[in-house]
């Protein structure tokens, strides 16, 4: 299948979600895949009369760079309706020593902080840019699916993109994308749990196509083993 037709399988996707419910949400981490789904949906929803999604902004631990770019997006897609994730987090901050047990700091920090958002909100379909090829536990999942605590639908819009579509999106439609992947990372999460794979960074986005055209290396090698380890059982607590 061709990126085209990739993009609009995922636009068939976003229309089925977007017609079907009015409180919708999307997570919009700073990382290359939802920079890259925040696109597709503003896109679709601005050319088709549908509303902007609230958007879920950054992690509960962020990077510098990470929350500078979150910044860049809300100006760049003229999102009104957003929150940050450290909104939601923070009074679960003492619940955890942070980066320590994998499935304790992202329960309390990540999962707890979502399902308040949820509820807060009313959100009856969230919007998040997995992708099968990135883990085993993600491959799994259908692209609309039933979630529960608080009652919701998932929509992933992005399951059938490959690593090296994301960024072939993002050079072809000129999309920004977060300077922390220029410094050698090429997967994004908390800081606790993230690192770089390639030492000496990237010259520029050809340079991350080629590097990931070569294959040597896994999109997650940078992440935390414990917490890729134990996907499973965070996803079934509500993790995405």
């Amino acid at each position: 299948m061709m990126l085209e037709e990739k993009i609009e399988l995922s636009n068939e996707i976003i229309e089925t979600a977007l017609a079907t419910y009015s409180r919708t949400a999307l997570v919009a981490s700073g990382g290359k895949d939802s920079t890259v789904m925040l696109d597709l949906v503003c896109k679709f929803a601005r050319e088709n009369g549908y509303s902007i999604p609230r958007v879920l902004l950054c992690d509960p631990i962020p990077m510098k760079e990470n929350v500078e770019f979150c910044k860049l997006l809300i100006k760049r897609y003229k999102l009104k309706k957003y929150n940050w994730y450290e909104e939601f987090s923070r009074k679960y901050m003492g619940k955890v020593e942070v980066g320590k047990d994998k499935v304790k700091c992202c329960y309390w920090l990540k999962i707890r902080p979502l399902q308040d958002f949820l509820k807060k909100y009313k959100i009856e379909a969230l919007f998040v840019a997995i992708r099968r090829d990135e883990h085993p536990e993600r491959a799994k999942e259908n692209y609309i699916s039933k979630k529960g605590d608080p009652e919701h639908i998932r929509v992933h819009p992005m399951l059938h993109f490959t690593w090296l579509d994301v960024w072939q999106y993002i050079k072809q439609f000129n999309v920004p994308f977060n300077p922390l992947y220029l410094k050698g990372y090429t997967s994004l999460g908390c800081k606790p749990c993230t690192s770089k794979v390639k030492k000496d960074g990237f010259r520029d986005i050809d340079e991350i196509i080629a590097f990931v055209k070569q294959g040597k290396a896994k999109e997650r090698a940078g992440r935390d083993i414990d917490k890729e380890l134990v996907m499973e059982r965070l996803r079934k607590l509500g993790y995405y």
